[in-house]
């Protein structure tokens, strides 16, 4: 199933047909007559290319441009070259660090040397093309012997470049010495003719069927010893591949050269089924393990198609029958805005991608490594449109009330012991960073740092947010819980800033919570603050309560406040902690209200405080509150979200009451100014 759809993908984006050519990056053009031998005006153009520079947002000049040129057919190792543009090691036969000559010692870099100028004397001999005749030409006057290659000193030596004047074998261009190290070069044969194998060459023809002769095992063509039935198409009597020759690059964790995602270990008795022979124990065609492959490869090239995830894995997502749709998904996870969301769903349900919402499927693979063969973890596919609904819940699951960071606070967000911030997610808000409720904002409240998350979580999320039948992310529950009671410590009453972790402990409540099938059902959790006999979520609130009361009663000079030093018992074991609570609250009551700067807030928040109090069943008339004595997991998050939404309440409160506030002071100054004679 995957490599059909990979295999798909390919053909409506055209890479079938074009698998012979490839973009690459040429350094460097070297300019030869018709007879091969060097210009003398200008024997080197130095190609570049427009680049951004992202710390200054401005653009800047680097070396090499972008040029189709052929593609290698197969696995380029050692010893082998490119056709028509190489390093200068397999053009000119000299070190590209040094400028000696390659000796002539049987390995690598003289058998690329010479296989270099082998394609292109085979080239020659079939097409007879008048500019590889001047290229074979240059070759015979300046590469056949040391002597000869000593005559290639007026346009390569070794020269001072840079500020510092470092000594490098570098082209001698009119811009100056061009360190040939890492550089690709091809010709150009004549001052008026474009590089050799540009749009138009008749060696574009014949590089197509090189490259099917050399990328496939041939054949007669009456010949059906090597064909079979293909199991992604399901094409018949079509040549089957025994190797599946393009690697796939791109998945953290290859090597560079590139890995498989079908491969066959002649060693493993359990891949040769029924005494078949490396392809033939899964037979695809030739073509469709060039498809899929090119698909894949295509997909994690682009970066609105691959999203990365974690360090050691991958995933790529698009849409069938729309390649621009597809590339939505992976930005809309990473949100600023609700605004942002709601351009999403209307572009989708009413707007330009809505043929695909009706008949386009959605597809996402994650990719791992393991040695140099490709490891498929998750595959998704699903109608786009339920995907889409999909995302819509994920950020309805997701709304919760956020609470503004002080400006004192926001400051100084950069000091990591400003109450309100940590070392994983940032908590201004609404969105100098990136928005508390992208994904990486959500994985990032699951570890200490973000270095230590799990690239399976960050997949975990991407599939809980696609996919909302059949993926949940309870497994995270555990850890979010754990990070905010060490946060609880280190930020006290500050980490009711920390929207991404409330938010995604909402989430997982709710999905995992609709999964109860009882009537008993524990509340499902709504944007904002809710009146429930839930014993957890109301313990919650009281904690958040209690430490608002400190808070009046000292004035804000707390040090280490409620919150700091009693979360994460009273979260886990309320019984063995609240009746303690209690007690020093009478005494921060007291103070509160012997205030008059506080005496109106404390007498608020008691009433607040008495009345949770009072949901809680009591052994008698003037017996304590009966508290839960342990908490589950489930009853933890139900805490932790009762105490983030009464905070949020709290400080919409205060906001509305500093706002009326100013409102009657500026009414008083209007009217003390009207009445004013003067």
């Amino acid at each position: 199933m995957i490599l059909k759809a990979l295999s798909d993908y390919a053909e409506r984006v055209g890479l079938i047909g074009g698998m012979d050519v490839k973009e690459r990056l040429v350094h460097l053009v070297l300019c030869i007559d018709h007879d091969g031998h060097l210009l003398n005006v200008a024997p080197w153009i130095l190609l570049d290319r427009e680049v951004p520079e992202l710390k200054k947002g401005t653009m800047k000049r680097e070396a090499g441009k972008l040029l189709r040129m052929p593609e290698f057919p197969g696995v380029n190792a050692g010893g082998k070259a490119h056709f028509l543009a190489d390093s200068a090691e397999k053009v000119l036969g000299l070190f590209a660090k040094t400028g000696e000559p390659i000796p002539a010692d049987g390995k690598n870099p003289v058998k690329a040397f010479e296989h270099y100028w082998k394609r292109i004397a085979d080239a020659f001999a079939e097409t007879k093309d008048a500019e590889l005749d001047a290229i074979l030409k240059f070759r015979d006057h300046y590469l056949t012997t040391s002597d000869r290659k000593e005559s290639l000193a007026p346009i390569v030596g070794v020269e001072p470049v840079g500020k510092e004047g470092k000594l490098a074998f570098s082209a001698k261009t009119r811009n100056g010495p061009v360190p040939l190290e890492g550089r690709t070069i091809t010709f150009k044969v004549g001052a008026t003719s474009p590089h050799v194998f540009a749009e138009g060459s008749p060696l574009r023809d014949f590089w197509k069927a090189q490259f099917k002769r050399e990328r496939f095992v041939e054949q007669p063509a009456d010949s059906t010893a090597n064909c079979g039935v293909c199991l992604v198409t399901g094409d018949e009597d079509v040549p089957i591949a025994e190797v599946h020759r393009t690697l796939i690059k791109g998945v953290p964790g290859l090597p560079p050269i590139g890995g498989y995602m079908v491969s066959f270990d002649e060693m493993t008795p359990s891949l040769r089924s029924y005494g078949f022979e490396k392809g033939w124990n899964a037979p695809v065609s030739e073509d469709a393990a060039a498809a899929y492959a090119l698909g894949l490869n295509d997909l994690l090239s682009n970066r609105e198609t691959r999203q990365k995830l974690g360090g050691n894995a991958v995933l790529c997502s698009w849409v069938d029958i729309n390649r621009e749709a597809g590339a939505e998904f992976l930005t809309i996870l990473n949100a600023l805005s609700a605004d942002a969301v709601s351009k999403f769903i209307e572009e989708f349900k009413n707007g330009r991608f809505r043929h695909a919402f009706e008949a386009g499927r959605y597809r996402s693979v994650t990719l791992a490594a393991n040695g140099g063969r490709v490891v498929v973890r998750r595959w998704l596919d699903e109608p786009l449109k339920e995907v889409v609904n999909a995302v819509e819940t994920w950020f309805k699951d997701l709304d919760i009330e956020a609470i503004e960071v002080p400006r004192k606070a926001e400051k100084s967000k950069k000091r990591k012991d400003v109450p309100g911030t940590d070392s994983v997610t940032p908590t201004v808000e609404p969105s100098s960073f990136s928005s508390p409720l992208s994904i990486y904002a959500l994985v990032g409240t699951t570890a200490r740092v973000a270095s230590e998350v799990q690239s399976t979580t960050y997949d975990l999320l991407y599939r809980a947010a696609l996919d909302v039948e059949r993926c949940s992310p309870q497994a995270l529950l555990a850890p979010v819980l754990q990070r905010l009671r060490i946060a609880a410590v280190e930020h006290g009453n500050a980490i009711r800033f920390h929207t991404s972790r409330f938010a995604l402990i909402k989430l997982i409540l709710n999905r995992s919570e609709a999964r109860i099938m009882s009537e008993d059902r524990p509340l499902a959790i709504k944007r904002e603050l809710a009146e429930t006999d839930d014993p957890a979520y109301n313990c919650g609130r009281l904690l958040a309560l209690l430490d608002d009361m400190q808070y009046q009663a000292h004035q804000g000079e707390v040090g280490a406040d409620v919150v700091a030093r009693f979360y994460g018992n009273a979260s886990t074991f309320p019984a063995n902690v609240f009746s303690r609570l209690l007690r020093l609250e009478k005494h921060h009551r007291a103070k509160a209200r012997k205030d008059p700067k506080t005496v109106a807030a404390a007498i608020a928040i008691g009433r607040k405080m008495d009345d949770v109090i009072a949901i809680f069943p009591q052994s008698g008339p003037r017996a304590a509150p009966d508290f839960p004595g342990v908490l589950s997991l489930r009853d933890q998050g139900r805490f932790a979200i009762g105490f983030h939404q009464q905070k949020a309440e709290s400080e919409r409160e205060r906001k509305a009451r500093k706002d009326a506030r100013l409102a009657t002071d500026r009414d008083t100054t209007e009217n003390t100014a009207t009445a004013d004679p003067e």
